[in-house]
């Protein structure tokens, strides 16, 4: 402990009265050793906070004004641009500066679990798997960049451009070149399209998230492009708009005969909608997406619906430009060879095996109070048929990014930090309780499995959960998968003295879970404890929908903003 410098007293043999020159020059040697000492002091406690914010900067660690950790990842693969901040489990200062002094990844290119704390666990293991299980996000999200993808995906020589296999000359009067972009992706996808092929674009719509200041928007200012800012989850106005607008340049590409370019993410299903009948009016259309979303069917099953009371899914939308030729780039939110489904399939007829609506009307009871538009809609659908057949016509598709690309990316980060990592691809599209149970029971048997004690591991999942919504609460199925968790990690720890850190995360690659703010939430051994230490019970959150809030509360909710990508859920699960 260091103690005060204190001066060392005079000592004069002179006893008469001093004048204030004789008094100041007396006193100069003492005010001289407090002048340095301050001095020394200052320096020193300056030296010591830029070390503390270089460390913190190299560990991808900024601290704000108000003390909130925002863990900084370069972003440049999400957002086309330059690097942004990837805000994660805000938790309450106090917790999160103990965690800097302990996590796993100060130098992100260089650590590793075993060489970082010499093959020992570290004193602050739960924290440094908090940490871990963001860094593995991370390099999950920077793996399906949608803006990135799409110029790998573009071969250009010359004039001669290469897209899903067709290549076109595009100095070509034949080859005029028209684009239409829908979805959560659309913004990103369409700007790196119109770096590469800006120079030859007709025309193009977008129907996607409003950009955010800097986020690569700036082309939409063009006089190529018409910008729509559709709803979702829920259809709006602008989703009409920009059904009508793609309408009028799909009659321009087919009377020009040229090539149309289609950029689907998910989330275009109802950013770019149109009734199939006059008489489902918007409030019908939003009243009927807002009840197929949350009665807990599966994705195939709300796209089936979907299709039957739309002019645009289920391949209606290309159908318009039968003399044209058509390349389809996807940014996947579905099941692996389930592409139709992305968007609920613009420009893809359904599978044989697609589910017929009048069936999943049947099988879930909420959507008996379905608006009698919608309903009528529904009842007397026909079976959607192919396009028409056309000898111009060539209609290709590629997938360029998809939920697997995720995992595996997500899979290598952790064998990088030194986890004995799985993928376990096939829990996908269960009911979320059953979902959660596995999920535990699947972390148990590869912790059993393990090398050995102390051993970290994890396991990596993704896709989606079904939901239902059941109270009126914030939040969505990452959360509550959280939430669920939770409560199991905390009754086995209670009730088998465990001694082994659990954590989960969850987060929608969108960035975007249910109606919150959020991507999703991280939890361990620790959340339920303090949640009761705070007076909150994690059953009646869970009861009313609202995990989000119970997260928030706790300071661990997973925020990154728009992502600009889409390929549904990762939920990662690390113990040691």
């Amino acid at each position: 402990m260091s103690t005060k410098y204190k001066a060392p007293s005079s000592k004069y043999k002179d006893q008469r009265p001093k004048t204030q020159v004789q008094s100041l020059c007396d006193k100069f040697p003492q005010l001289l050793w407090k002048t340095l000492w301050i001095f020394w002091c200052n320096a020193s406690i300056k030296l010591l906070l830029l070390g503390f914010l270089q460390n913190a900067h190299s560990s991808g660690v900024s601290v704000n004004s108000s003390q909130t950790l925002v863990c900084m990842h370069e972003t440049e693969s999400l957002t086309g641009k330059s690097s942004a901040p990837f805000a994660a489990d805000c938790s309450c200062a106090s917790r999160d500066q103990h965690e800097r002094l302990h996590q796993v990844t100060a130098k992100r290119n260089e650590r590793n679990w075993s060489s970082d704390f010499g093959g020992v666990k570290p004193v602050s293991e739960v924290l440094n798997l908090r940490q871990a299980a963001r860094d593995i996000l991370a390099s999950a999200l920077e793996s399906v960049d949608a803006g990135k993808a799409v110029k790998e995906a573009v071969q250009l020589q010359d004039s001669r451009c290469t897209l899903a296999n067709t290549t076109v000359n595009l100095n070509s009067p034949d080859s005029k070149l028209y684009v239409i972009a829908a979805g959560k992706a659309a913004l990103s996808m369409a700007a790196s399209l119109n770096d590469l092929l800006g120079d030859w674009i007709i025309g193009g719509v977008v129907s996607g998230p409003v950009p955010e200041p800097g986020a690569g928007g700036s082309f939409l200012d063009s006089h190529r492009w018409q910008f729509f800012a559709g709803g979702h989850p829920l259809p709006n106005q602008p989703s009409l708009d920009a059904a009508k607008a793609c309408f009028d340049l799909l009659a321009d590409a087919d009377r020009a005969r040229g090539v149309v370019v289609f950029l689907v993410s998910g989330g275009g299903s109802a950013m770019l909608e149109s009734p199939a009948d006059d008489q489902i009016s918007l409030a019908d259309l939003i009243e009927g997406n807002r009840l197929l979303v949350t009665c807990g069917a599966g994705i195939t099953e709300i796209n089936a619906v979907r299709r039957a009371i739309s002019a645009v899914k289920g391949g209606r939308l290309a159908a318009r430009a039968p003399n044209t030729t058509q390349i389809s780039l996807i940014i996947s939110d579905t099941n692996a060879g389930d592409e139709a489904s992305v968007a609920s399939g613009p420009t893809i007829e359904p599978p044989l095996h697609a589910p017929e609506p009048q069936a999943v009307l049947a099988r879930y009871q909420t959507l008996a109070d379905l608006p009698d538009s919608v309903l009528k809609a529904i009842t007397s659908a026909a079976p959607l048929s192919r396009a028409s057949p056309s000898t111009k016509q060539s209609r290709n598709h590629v997938v360029l990014l998809d939920n697997r690309c995720a995992l595996e990316a997500a899979d290598r980060e952790a064998r990088r930090l030194g986890f004995i990592s799985e993928v376990a691809f096939d829990l996908v599209e269960l009911n979320i309780e059953e979902g959660c149970h596995a999920l535990l029971s699947r972390l148990s048997a590869l912790r059993a499995k393990s090398a050995g004690p102390g051993q970290p591991v994890c396991l990596i999942s993704g896709g989606e959960f079904l939901c239902p919504v059941r109270g009126n609460g914030v939040g969505g199925r990452n959360a509550e998968t959280v939430l669920r968790c939770a409560i199991k990690i905390d009754r086995q720890s209670r009730n088998l003295s465990d001694e082994r850190e659990t954590l989960i995360l969850s987060a929608g690659t969108d960035g975007i879970d249910g109606n919150s703010p959020a991507a999703g939430a991280i939890a361990d051994r620790s959340t339920l404890r303090r949640a009761r230490s705070l007076g909150l019970d994690a059953g009646s959150f869970l009861n009313n929908s609202d995990a989000f809030s119970f997260f928030d509360r706790l300071g661990d909710t997973i925020v990154t903003g728009a992502t600009g990508t889409n390929v549904r859920d990762v939920r990662i699960l690390l113990s040691s």
